[in-house]
Order: structure tokens, then sequence, then C-alpha cells
């Protein structure tokens, strides 16, 4: 996998781990998020570099955009749990939003976000598992 998406995901989860989300967790970078459910007892938060997009943006000049997903796993009791875990979700958009640009990796800029796994019922009801992943890009123009 190219070395700058996996310098993003690590810039994401450094990003992540340095803000001040409630319930409180570390982000880790990994290949995939995938988990026996018996692993999820704790929060477990994953960015996952996924992938780059080049576009042409003028004559001489490319868009990258590159892409993470940030994957948020927890066993739960019941869906009543999963709310202060749909709003950390929320949380981190915005944080990720709000702070546009990465402390330390220079160059990309938020470019847009989208939850493209919300919190499946099939894995609340048949496992007690929220999983829900946010698929976040950063552009950089060269």
């Amino acid at each position: 996998m190219n070395t700058t998406i996996r310098h993003l995901a690590d810039a994401v989860a450094h990003e992540l781990n340095a803000s001040d989300l409630s319930p409180a967790f570390t982000a880790v970078r990994r290949r995939m998020a995938v988990f026996a459910p018996e692993e999820l007892g704790a929060l477990t938060v994953s960015v996952i570099p996924i992938g780059k997009r080049t576009a042409k943006a003028d004559r001489t000049h490319r868009w990258h955009d590159f892409q993470v997903d940030i994957a948020v796993q927890q066993r739960i009791a019941g869906e009543t749990d999963a709310e202060p875990l749909d709003q950390l979700v929320e949380d981190i958009d915005e944080t990720l939003f709000q702070r546009s640009s990465l402390q330390i990796l220079a160059g990309p800029r938020w470019f847009a976000s989208e939850l493209i796994t919300p919190n499946d019922p099939g894995f609340l009801d048949e496992l007690n598992l929220f999983t829900a992943v946010l698929r976040v890009t950063y552009r950089v123009g060269r």
C-alpha cells in the first residue's frame, strides 16, 4: 500500500488520540477491522487506509484524494448502549472536519466524509455488537 496513505492513517489516528472525545478510546491504524465478537469488550477504534483517487484539477495539476475508514466497534448489552457510540461517530466526524488539516502531516486537508456503514441492527440483535464505519477523504493538490 502507498506510503502516503499509511502516513495519513497514522496522522488521523494521532489526531483522534489527541482529541478529548467521550467515551475515551485509543485509535490504532490497522489493515482491517476484523475481530471476533469476544475481542470487542472494550471500545475499539480502527483507522484503516483505504485508497487513493486522482483527478485532473487543471491543465498542469491533479487532485489526490486519500480515503481512510474509521471503524468504531464494541460489544454492548443492548440498543440503548449504542446511543453514546452513535454520538461518538458523529463527534469524530465533526472533530476531523473542524480541524481540517492534520497536526503531524502537512498537506492533506479534510475534503469529505461519509457514514458508509451505520450501526447495523442485525449485529446489535444477533451479536450485541455495535459497528459503524466513517469514511473520511483528505485532498492534496499537486
